[in-house]
């Protein structure tokens, strides 16, 4: 197997991940070198006669030198930062490691093309002979992979533009002064996924659970409810098998593995969105990932009497419990769809609008509620509406089905997030999620009086804050008063939870900004609800629609614990993303 590739896990096949393609980055270095030489020579040129010396050389001192100079430098900034934002532009991405080149090849009269296979590029992933585990087809995979075994499960960075700085061996026994150097390939990728493991084990520990042992399946699981935990590899491909041949043929494999005659096959796949056959379900990031892997393990040890979203039953979905449920429609740009809702036996339709085009995905809303995240990559995608978003009470045990542009919708992957608060119906590039507006706290081994860690990004340039509390049931009552009902609103602040930062009310960090703090005092298995308030215009927005004046829903589930809120009418929601995290806090706290 092809040691430069790049990971896997546990006894799975390698597969591969690179950061950046390196002849894009050398093309736009040239660039960048030859703008700045341009640059220097016009502004040699304009320096005038009387700013010169006898030889022609600048008289440095000269005021009109200087503002020559002064000039000069300003076009240099300039021009760097213009090639700067190209750079991250086109280049803040991650590929399937596939670096082939052909040269030509003799060999006396024999003529042929060499490349080096096998060499610099991914060296697995495809199908194995076994049948497909429970956890892949619980994914949805059979499809794709034919009712087998799809390989890898997960990928890591490589090589390319993010190198790893290892301790040099040379340095430790004396012989060189050089303290780390450049490595990559399943050299590095592998050792990475080996450290992360041992960390999140660590985690695992302080937290009260048992080892991870064989994981392979809750990472399909932490990809449903928690895809911010994974990136996605979209490019690339590993179409670069071959078989060797003792005949000359017009391609020689001139790795030095190999140094013989081949015959390419053309044959291997591309990297998708979602799982594919090159980078599995993708790169990890580490503490998301930790984050969770913590919250299945504890939904599986201590909670496992929590009510589904929906359950399986004689061939299709009911609905688990007595609850208010999210209705969202994703649907694809420019194009939009009309979707069926049944429910009970009583149809809803209605027509979605295509989804913006960078309308908000779980994966963002997850990755942004972290404290490093660009502020301005928040800003930048902002107003980007979603489909359509409305609320329905649905009774215990009420069948549930979807239909999207005449298709049957299919909850493939439900069993997987039904237990997390959502379940997702797909047809085609449609979806519809089904989701409860409030999270349950799974706390550590269901502890009582816990702090919950609340993540806040605001996207809205209005003044907002929220209030978090306390309710009965999934339908949001509180002792018998129903949201909208008279004394609900002064029930709520009376089951209002009490924040780390003082108060009952947790104020927006502003546009684009991050914030967090804790609530205090939260037991194990508490309904936990939200409500928005607009301090600019004075509007106050509930999780529940039959509260709200406007009649709209105004909160979006991003699977996580995490939500968004809309405050205004470009139906992003966005406006506040807030994460609710009841574990991370626990112990050493080292996920906060």
């Amino acid at each position: 197997m092809n040691r430069r590739a790049a990971l896997l896990i546990a006894s799975l096949l390698v597969t591969s991940g690179a950061f950046a393609d390196d002849q894009d980055i050398h093309k736009m270095r040239y660039k960048k070198d030859h703008a700045l030489d341009r640059v220097t020579e016009k502004f040699e040129a304009a320096i005038p006669a009387e700013a010169r010396l006898p030889d022609g050389s600048p008289d440095v001192n000269h005021p009109a030198y200087q503002q020559v100079k002064a000039q000069w430098q300003e076009q240099m900034d300039r021009t760097r930062a213009h090639y700067d934002r190209m750079d991250t532009r086109e280049n803040l991405f991650e590929t399937v490691w596939q670096e082939l080149s052909l040269e030509p090849h003799r060999i006396g009269s024999q003529e042929s093309l060499a490349s080096a296979f096998g060499q610099n590029q991914t060296g697995s992933g495809g199908l194995a002979s076994t049948t497909i585990p429970s956890y892949q087809a619980a994914y949805g995979l059979s499809g794709l992979t034919a009712g087998l075994r799809g390989t890898p499960d997960v990928a890591a960075i490589a090589t390319g533009d993010t190198g790893y700085a290892s301790l040099s061996a040379k340095y430790v026994n004396g012989t060189e002064n050089d303290l780390i150097h450049g490595d990559g390939g399943t050299s590095s990728a592998a050792p990475l996924w080996a450290s992360l493991t041992t960390q999140i084990n660590t985690i695992f520990n302080d937290q009260g659970l048992p080892n991870l042992g064989f994981y392979n399946d809750l990472l399909y699981t932490a990809a449903v409810i928690a895809p911010g935990a994974l990136n996605d590899v979209n490019l690339g491909n590993n179409i670069n098998s071959f078989h060797l041949v003792d005949r000359a043929t017009d391609y020689f494999n001139s790795f030095k593995d190999f140094k013989a005659y081949m015959i390419p096959t053309g044959q291997g796949y591309s990297a998708t969105s979602g799982y594919d056959l090159t980078s599995g379900l993708g790169t990890p990031n580490g503490t998301l990932l930790a984050r969770a892997l913590t919250w299945i393990a504890h939904d599986q040890v201590s909670f496992p009497g929590i009510a589904d979203v929906i359950d399986q039953k004689f061939g299709g979905w009911v609905s688990g419990a007595d609850q208010s449920l999210l209705i969202q429609a994703s649907t694809v740009s420019g194009v939009g769809a009309r979707v069926g809702l049944n429910i009970g036996g009583t149809i809803t339709s209605f027509v979605s609008p295509g989804s913006a085009p960078f309308a908000w995905t779980s994966r963002l809303a997850e990755q942004s509620l972290q404290r490093d995240f660009d502020d301005g990559l928040a800003i930048l995608f902002d107003k980007q509406s979603q489909g359509t978003v409305m609320q329905m009470q649905v009774g215990a045990g009420q069948s549930l089905s979807v239909g999207i542009d005449g298709h049957a919708a299919l909850a493939t992957q439900a069993t997987l997030s039904s237990s997390f608060g959502f379940a997702d119906f797909f047809s085609g590039g449609d979806a519809l999620r089904v989701a409860r507006p409030v999270m349950v706290a799974e706390t550590v081994g269901a502890r009582n009086d816990q702090d919950a860690i609340v993540r806040l990004r605001q996207v809205d340039t209005d003044q907002l804050a929220l209030t978090f509390y306390r309710v009965d049931d999934f339908s949001g009552s509180i002792g018998g008063l129903q949201p909208g009902s008279a004394g609900y609103q002064a029930s709520l602040q009376a089951r209002a939870y009490t924040l780390g930062s003082g108060g009952t009310s947790l104020d927006g960090p502003g546009y684009g900004k991050y914030a967090e703090t804790t609530l205090r005092h939260v037991n194990a298995g508490d309904l936990i609800a939200m409500q928005l308030t607009d301090k600019s215009t004075g509007n106050v927005y509930s999780a529940f629609t039959q509260a709200n004046g406007d009649g709209a829903a105004h909160i979006y589930n991003y699977g996580a614990n995490t939500y968004g809120w809309e405050s205004g009418s470009d139906g992003d929601y966005n406006d506040m993303v807030v994460q609710i995290d009841p574990t991370s806090a626990y112990n050493h706290g080292w996920l906060v």
